[in-house]
C-alpha cells in the first residue's frame, strides 16, 4: 500500500506542469476531446511498462541494491525536473491527436513520474501498486490540466517543480547514502 501511494502522489506532483500535462491543456483548449483520453491511455501503458520494468529486475535484486535503484530513480527524477522544460504549444495545423499520442508515448515512457514508478516498485519490491499509483495519479495531474482547473504554465507550479526536483536530489542521496556498506 505504501508504494502505491508514494507513486500517487510522486507521480501526481512530477506530472503537475510536466512536458504531457502541457500538451494535454494545449490540445484540449483547441477543441481536441480526444486528448485527455490518448494522454490517460498513454500514460496508463506507460506505467504499465515502468512497472514491469520493476517486476522484471526484481528478483535479481538484493535488499540494498533495490534501495540504490530507488535512490538512482529519485536523483533521475530529480534532474529532469530540473533541466527539461515544456514546450511550446504545437503549431502544426492540424493538431493531430495521433502525432500528439506518438510524441505522449515518447514524453511519458521517460518521465520523472515513470522513473518513479520504477524505483519506487523495485525499491518497496511492489512493482504492480507503484505502477497503479503512477497511473492514476499522471491521470489526476493530466485531467486537471485538461479540464482547465489549473494551467501547467503557471508560475506557481514552475517553482513547486523546482522545489520538489530538489527534494527528490536530497531523498535519492539520502537513500543512495543509507544502502551503501558501512
Amino acid at each position: 500500500m505504501a508504494a502505491l501511494m508514494f507513486a500517487f502522489v510522486a507521480a501526481f506532483l512530477v506530472t503537475m506542469g510536466a512536458r504531457d500535462q502541457v500538451l494535454v491543456s494545449d490540445l484540449s483548449a483547441k477543441g481536441h476531446g480526444a486528448a485527455l483520453p490518448v494522454g490517460v491511455v498513454t500514460g496508463w501503458a506507460a506505467s504499465a511498462l515502468a512497472g514491469y520494468g520493476a517486476g522484471y529486475v526484481l528478483p535479481a535484486l538484493v535488499p540494498d541494491a533495490r534501495d540504490i535503484i530507488g535512490a538512482v530513480a529519485a536523483i533521475f527524477s530529480g534532474l529532469e525536473l530540473l533541466l527539461l522544460r515544456p514546450g511550446r504549444a504545437p503549431k502544426e495545423p492540424t493538431h493531430s491527436v495521433g502525432a500528439a499520442s506518438l510524441v505522449l508515448i515518447a514524453h511519458q515512457i521517460t518521465d520523472a513520474a515513470r522513473f518513479l514508478a520504477f524505483g519506487i516498485g523495485a525499491a518497496y519490491a511492489a512493482a504492480i501498486p507503484a505502477a497503479m499509483g503512477c497511473a492514476a495519479g499522471g491521470t489526476m495531474a493530466l485531467g486537471l490540466g485538461a479540464l482547465g482547473v489549473v494551467d501547467p504554465r503557471a508560475r506557481w507550479i514552475a517553482i513547486g517543480r523546482r522545489i520538489f526536483a530538489v527534494v527528490l536530489l536530497v531523498v535519492g542521496l539520502w537513500l543512495g547514502w543509507q544502502a551503501l556498506p558501512d
